[in-house]
């Protein structure tokens, strides 16, 4: 399950990256 833990890690970091527009 680590792999499933580091993808959500990476999922909340694009989604606190991802500029205003696109949202």
């Amino acid at each position: 399950m680590i792999t499933i833990d580091k993808e959500k890690k990476i999922r909340k970091l694009i989604l606190e990256n991802l500029p205003t527009r696109v949202l």
